[in-house]
């Protein structure tokens, strides 16, 4: 059995306050339910024990004259006391609800979102973007004064060194002066443009080690044809003793048409209307059914064009895939939990486990982590993983240890 001890610390008066002793519940979601969604904003619910009146709004409270909205709050993990904690959330307080559901107790809600929350409140009022790849973009963007990411007030300046993770583009955005554009807007255009991802990362990507400086809410750009790291985990593999082998107590497979298109139809500002059939097995099957993507940024027609294609091609059939892993990190060894708590969107992992009534196991290529859930109370620790097939998001990848085996992998057209 697992051994864990949580953290929760908000940045109140000028100082760290740690509240751990007054947790109730903590509930975290980060991610997106599909992969042709936009990542939402990762939120955080903290219930704490107010029935001394330590963080009410009522006159006398300890902190009740304190300001919440927007301070910084952060939550962890020590698993078998580990040398640093595990970021689980980091992001600042929108909401404080306090309950009083009769004279002798007190329940006060603090509800904070990560950095997405903040940028999505943030405006380009005016600036013209040179023609550029779209990672330069991307920084340019954040380091606007009207957006000025991430030195904003609520956070102590030395909360996390590690703002910001980029990966280097390949794919050219076109020059443009843009006005009066909410920052949110733009940067979901921009990830359709790369197809690729903006996101905040918590957790530890990869599972490597923990570093003093490693709080989470890193935003994080990922490029086209990104492959993440690999995290080494393998659910139901094995007897599910060893570290990268952790139990599962539920697993749900997906087989429908929410993610089935078998036409495309891009264009980007100023250019020519692309537009993609997939008639061999797709539309003869299942029909036209179409995606479009209007006003995309890039410079050159070929990477729309490109970008539709591929995505066409892998989503022209309907495919079976895990699409969640549900597990109790205490019901694991140390080693279990603390790898599986480490778990970052877009890291891989496998699954591989025999369902009921089957002939031989299930076993999944890559999946690829698209949103962390953590349900904790002083008596339960519930992770839901919600996951994509690799053949949703790449190709096959020469030479990747992950994406280049022949036979594991669609190609791209």
């Amino acid at each position: 059995m697992a051994t864990d001890t949580w953290n929760v610390q908000i940045y109140l008066n000028s100082g760290w306050r740690d509240v751990t002793a007054n947790v109730r519940g903590i509930n975290v979601q980060t991610g997106r339910q599909r992969t042709t969604d936009s990542f939402r904003a990762g939120q955080c619910r903290v219930s704490l024990d107010n029935t001394g009146n330590v963080y009410g709004p009522l006159a006398g409270g300890t902190y009740g004259s304190a300001q919440w909205i927007n301070a910084e709050i952060r939550v962890s993990v020590n698993i078998n006391s580990a040398s640093n904690n595990t970021p689980i959330f980091r992001g600042t307080i929108e909401d404080v609800d306090t309950l009083y559901p009769n004279s002798k107790d007190s329940t006060v809600i603090v509800k904070a979102f990560d950095g997405l929350s903040k940028l999505a409140k943030t405006e380009i009022t005016s600036n013209t973007f040179s023609t550029e790849v779209g990672s330069t973009r991307f920084t340019n963007m954040l380091n606007l004064s009207t957006v000025n990411y991430p030195a904003q007030p609520g956070s102590p300046s030395a909360s996390n060194p590690n703002e910001r993770s980029i990966e280097t583009s390949t794919i050219s955005m076109a020059g443009a002066t843009v006005t009066q554009t909410m920052t949110a807007a733009y940067m979901e255009r921009l990830a359709q443009s790369e197809d690729g991802a903006i996101y905040c990362a918590h957790g530890i990507p990869g599972g490597a080690a923990v570093g003093a400086a490693d709080k989470g809410n890193v935003l994080t750009y990922r490029k086209r044809d990104s492959v993440g790291s690999a995290s080494g985990l393998n659910f139901g593999a094995g007897a599910g003793t060893a570290a990268t082998e952790p139990p599962f107590t539920n697993i749900t497979t997906s087989y429908g048409n929410e993610l089935l298109y078998t036409r495309g139809v891009y264009n980007r500002v100023g250019g020519t209307v692309q537009t993609y059939d997939e008639n061999v097995i797709g539309q003869p099957a299942y029909g036209i059914r179409t995606i479009v993507r209007q006003n995309l940024l890039n410079a050159n027609d070929s990477d729309v064009e490109s970008a539709m294609r591929s995505f066409v091609a892998l989503h022209s059939e309907p495919a079976l895939r895990v699409s969640s892993i549900e597990c109790k990190p205490r019901a694991m060894t140390d080693a279990q939990a603390e790898k599986v708590a480490k778990l970052c969107i877009f890291d891989s992992l496998l699954c591989e486990f025999q369902p009921a009534g089957a002939s031989s196991p299930m076993a999944q290529p890559k999946l690829r982590v698209e949103s962390v859930t953590h349900e904790v109370t002083p008596s339960d620790w519930t992770m839901r993983i919600g996951t994509s097939g690799s053949g949703d998001t790449v190709f096959l990848i020469i030479d990747s240890a992950d994406y280049g085996i022949i036979g594991t992998n669609k190609q791209a057209p």
